[in-house]
């Protein structure tokens, strides 16, 4: 017994209708008593139809079915790598690049562009010449303004007006009333505070300026004139044998209350020995320190504040007498 394939079945029926098909188209004498059948037009289509169907069925078996056994192979993969996945779960080795991703995601969103200061700067202010204070804030980086009298103590505020409360926030610290905490809204927006203090003569403007870059964390400002916290006594004490207790300069330097048109000249020799100026042609010293001479007059006040006079201002050497008892020698001007 013989097996023939489909194509071999095929191929076999085409032939053989092809073969009919050219008998039935044969003629034969009546005298030979065979009966001849013409096909018509439309048999001849049909078989013809017939033959072209047959032709595209043995070229589909023959060249796409490789094609579709390829295709049905790469299914059954990936059929059988996703029940893998599922039984064995997500690798290690990805989950591990997953999270590495996230974290860099949650980095990129939080870092800033550019490194921002954050600087802690201290500016004297003068009532008789004042001048609007500049403060640079940076996002997330709110800032804060501390005021001092100038004996060092804390002057409070009673009040403020914002100029543009889209673009920053600022608020009196309920707790510690000489604090002024601002916050940028805008990146470089700009705007203009007043601040009021207690029993300051005139408003004190802020100059608010958004920057990315340099931003002053904490500002200390100090006022050229005792305030209602002042820790001192107005009745200077002049030491005795040294004079002093007359001079109003002397006493306006013990309050820290520079005088205009002072002229600061450097001391050195010892870490914060204190300031001095030239002021109407004498030489003046604020200093924490005992000073042992040259000849001065002298006034102290409560707080331990001392006031020098020094009548040549070329004077440039002077010896300060530290907490310990040690005397240093100091340069005063050159």
């Amino acid at each position: 017994m013989f097996f023939f394939s489909a194509y071999q079945k095929l191929l076999c029926s085409t032939l053989m209708l092809a073969f009919c098909s050219t008998v039935v188209g044969q003629t034969s004498s009546p005298d030979d008593g065979i009966v001849v059948f013409s096909p018509n037009e439309r048999e001849i289509e049909v078989v013809g139809l017939r033959q072209d169907a047959m032709r595209r069925y043995i070229w589909q078996e023959t060249e796409l079915e490789p094609v579709r056994s390829e295709l049905r192979e790469l299914e059954r993969r990936k059929a059988y790598g996703r029940e893998a996945d599922q039984k064995l779960g997500i690798p290690p080795t990805i989950i591990i690049d997953q999270r590495r991703n996230q974290d860099e995601q949650i980095r990129a969103r939080n870092v800033p562009l550019r490194e921002t200061d954050c600087k802690i700067e201290t500016i004297s202010y003068s009532h008789s010449n004042p001048t609007a204070i500049r403060l640079p804030v940076a996002s997330h980086s709110p800032a804060h303004l501390i005021f001092q009298d100038s004996t060092g103590q804390v002057w409070p505020l009673s009040g403020h007006t914002q100029g543009d409360s889209e673009s920053f926030s600022s608020a009196i610290l309920d707790e510690q009333s000489h604090i002024y905490e601002v916050a940028v809204k805008e990146p470089y927006a700009t705007a203009t505070n007043n601040l009021l203090l207690e029993g300051f003569p005139q408003p004190i403007v802020i100059r608010l300026v958004g920057e990315e870059q340099k931003n002053i964390c904490v500002l200390n400002v100090r006022l050229s004139i005792p305030g209602p916290n002042a820790n001192t006594n107005p009745m200077m004490l002049s030491d005795a044998g040294y004079g002093g207790g007359d001079d109003d300069v002397m006493f306006r330097l013990a309050v820290n209350d520079i005088p205009s048109g002072a002229k600061e000249v450097d001391i050195t020799g010892i870490q914060n020995a204190g300031r001095a100026w030239i002021i109407n042609g004498r030489l003046y010293v604020r200093s924490r320190y005992w000073m042992e001479s040259p000849p001065r007059a002298q006034v102290q006040d409560v707080s331990g504040i001392y006031v020098y006079r020094i009548e040549d201002p070329s004077q440039a050497t002077a010896y300060l007498r530290t907490p310990n008892g040690e005397s240093i020698r100091v340069t005063i001007g050159s």
